[in-house]
């Protein structure tokens, strides 16, 4: 059977597990919620790009030669490494970038945030036909429905401060860079 492919753009689906209730951990799960497209391709290839840092150092520290080495030359040999899984996560995002500006230029883009919207609509169908059912005893006497609402309110309160801090984060980055090149020029 063939392998389903890959596609490095869609958003994140969340499972039904349990999940940490840390409130760093659901902002961070929050903020990766709200990525779409490139940002979450990007998310992506450095997520891969740690996990195969932290095997290829594991696997280097653990061979049979490290202990042998001086500690320049076990410093030498992690840079390396690191500098060829960088390398590598660099060419995935270029590639990525690339594949994103041709979905682009075809149209393909609004056409997967059409569908994206379509299955958060019918999301939020589904919830509201769950509350269609509750009857009128249920309404008096459980928080079923206010616990969807309290639901929806707190992903949307959720989506909105991510958004804020993401935002700002780029307003942060462009400063960077432009401090960054009035260094530059002044050295």
């Amino acid at each position: 059977m063939p392998r389903k492919t890959f596609n490095h753009f869609a958003p994140v689906e969340t499972c039904g597990g349990t999940h940490s209730n840390n409130p760093k951990t659901v902002l961070n799960r929050s903020y990766n919620l709200v990525k779409r497209g490139i940002e979450i391709s990007d998310h992506r290839d450095d997520s891969a790009f740690r996990t195969a840092k932290s095997r290829a150092l594991r696997k280097l520290r653990t061979s049979d030669g490290w202990p042998g080495l001086s500690p320049a030359e076990q410093q030498d040999a992690e840079e390396a490494v690191i500098q060829e899984l960088v390398s590598q996560r660099e060419a995935k995002k270029r590639a990525h970038e690339r594949e994103w500006r041709v979905k682009d230029e075809r149209g393909e883009i609004e056409e997967e945030q059409q569908r994206d919207d379509v299955k958060e609509a019918e999301v939020e169908e589904l919830i509201a036909e769950e509350e269609e059912w509750v009857s009128e005893e249920d309404e008096e006497g459980s928080a079923q429905s206010d616990s969807l609402e309290n639901r929806r309110r707190w992903m949307d309160d959720i989506r909105n401060r991510a958004a804020k801090w993401y935002d700002k984060l780029m307003e942060l980055e462009v400063d960077a860079e432009i401090n960054a090149l009035c260094v530059d020029d002044t050295s």
